[in-house]
């Protein structure tokens, strides 16, 4: 299909309340393109644009909430978006994206059993999405866009985040698969591949900075990728099944299937905090044979009512490692601060608090170290970590040789 005016056309953005999605739909505003933002939230700044603009009969921009993980939430934004602007969007935009870790991590075992949920996001939705796109468009005899969102990390391997370059691999290698569309069905499909971008996925997220430091990194301004993707529509220079990274302020690329140099640009060069990350892999594995991420003080508000003191001391143990050899214990079960529930076992005889189990610590238990009948159970338990660390009080400091996270 020829290069695609914005004028006149509509569009719908998943992640659109936030981010690229956000500062993509604003370019496509300012071009005369109708857009649909589906998201499951909207940003305080998209909240405030909206209001801006809603005196404006033309063009016009609507919030759906969608949650896309759901294939028929998906199904019924397209069904809202006909309803709102009548037909099938000329563009389509799978936006929505979630980074590792965040709520999800390969190594933190934070997902349900039967998914990971940065696959979920990142890969199932943008291609069901695409599927939903293709099957309407047909229908409607009409030739379109679909323009995806990968990264760089499609080809930077990662320990630290294996999730998310997989998944950023997969959209790009999707675009590619998707290529003779054009020739087939008049429908292009394309791809950004930026380096870290300045957004609240990152900007926001306290895990994602244990990774980037958002001040001190260079990282993408949102409007440059922007002018990437709004390329990518306008121009003939990208043809279907292009991958165009983005690595440096007016610096784009395209991606090569084969003997391709690799990411170019200042936002793809190696970052100062990738050592504390790769810590956090080593932390993990310490776990695996038995070494706990929480062995140390914990400060968080159960642990205070545990302890009646500021904190508990903790061992992280496997829980087929450990087990009481007399008497029996009873439980308490309330929702912790983190959102999942905690149980709190003690000694059914004189109430002492033994150990702890917690969702994020799957075939764990988490012991207080302070019961330990041995006498060195205090020094197996020398901290390598502080947990909670922001509802420690004021008046406590640190351990300085111990790694300090605000929560989990």
């Amino acid at each position: 299909m020829p290069p695609l005016d914005p004028r006149g056309k509509k569009a719908i953005i998943t992640g659109g309340g936030s981010g690229i999605g956000l500062s993509f739909a604003k370019a496509l505003y300012d071009n005369g393109c109708s857009v649909l933002l589906a998201d499951l939230t909207l940003h305080a700044s998209a909240q405030d644009w909206l209001q801006s603009i809603e005196s404006q009969p033309s063009p016009k921009v609507r919030f759906h909430k969608t949650d896309v993980t759901d294939w028929r939430h998906l199904e019924l934004a397209f069904d809202a978006f006909d309803k709102e602007f009548g037909g099938t969007p000329d563009i389509i935009v799978p936006g929505a994206g979630v980074y590792e870790p965040s709520s999800n991590s390969f190594w933190a075992d934070l997902d349900s059993a039967s998914h990971y949920k940065v696959f979920d996001v990142n890969i199932l939705h943008p291609i069901k999405m695409s599927r939903i796109a293709i099957r309407r468009l047909r229908r409607g005899q009409k030739s379109g866009v679909i323009v995806h969102i990968s990264s760089i990390t499609a080809q930077i391997p990662s320990v630290v985040n294996p999730l998310y370059s997989v998944s950023k691999q997969a959209i790009s290698q999707f675009v590619r698969c998707m290529a003779p569309l054009d020739g087939l069905a008049g429908i292009r499909v394309v791809a950004v591949a930026p380096g870290v971008v300045d957004t609240p996925l990152f900007r926001d997220s306290a895990k994602a900075r244990q990774h980037i430091d958002m001040d001190n990194d260079f990282t993408l301004p949102p409007e440059e990728v922007v002018k990437a993707m709004m390329s990518l529509l306008t121009s003939s220079k990208y043809p279907s099944g292009t991958v165009l990274e983005i690595g440096d302020i007016g610096e784009w690329r395209e991606v090569g299937l084969f003997n391709d140099p690799g990411p170019q640009g200042r936002s793809t060069l190696p970052r100062p905090k990738a050592k504390d990350a790769i810590k956090l892999v080593e932390q993990a594995l310490k776990d695996d044979a038995g070494h706990g991420a929480s062995d140390g003080p914990c400060y968080c508000l159960s642990c205070r009512k545990i302890s009646g003191s500021t904190n508990t001391l903790n061992l992280l143990l496997p829980d087929d490692k450990f087990s009481i050899t007399s008497g029996s214990t009873k439980h308490h079960t309330e929702m912790h601060e983190s959102g999942k529930p905690l149980t709190i076992y003690f000694c059914g005889d004189c109430g002492t608090g033994i150990y702890k189990t917690h969702e994020l610590f799957p075939q764990k238990v988490v012991v207080l170290a302070g019961t330990l009948d041995e006498a060195d159970g205090l020094e197996l338990a020398k901290p390598e970590v502080e947990l909670w660390t922001k509802y420690r009080s004021s008046w406590l400091t640190g351990l300085d040789f111990a790694e300090q996270k605000e929560e989990f």
